[in-house]
């Protein structure tokens, strides 16, 4: 059976709808050549997105540098995560590497509890 995903721009779409403000989850993980990460980026700013996924659980420190130059550059809010999926697996819930200083956090803008969601 033929899966039928929503496209980029409606789900940033329904999630800004919502009040949420939205961050690109693990943009590295996607099998992507570096121009199609940059044109994948490029549409999801175009789509009304927020932020990027720079640091993801223990990943290589030359992907997050990859990632947090891309962030510079598009000029992005960034977030991180530690990819916990369940007790046993291969992160545990809130260990991450350290976000490069320099970079704007998306947690950073909000005062109380904000909705934030990962595409």
């Amino acid at each position: 059976m033929k899966q039928h995903w929503p496209t980029l721009e409606d789900t940033v779409a329904t999630l800004r709808a919502a009040g949420a403000w939205v961050s690109l989850a693990h943009p590295w993980h996607y099998d992507f050549t570096r121009s199609k990460r940059r044109k994948l980026i490029g549409d999801y700013i175009e789509a009304g997105g927020h932020a990027i996924e720079v640091v993801n659980g223990h990943q290589p420190a030359d992907q997050v540098g990859s990632l947090a130059i891309l962030a510079r550059e598009f000029g992005l809010l960034v977030s991180a995560g530690s990819d916990f999926h369940g007790p046993g697996g291969w992160s545990e819930i809130g260990e991450y590497r350290q976000v490069p200083e320099d970079l704007p956090l998306l947690w950073g803008r909000f005062k109380h509890d904000p909705v934030i969601a990962t595409v």
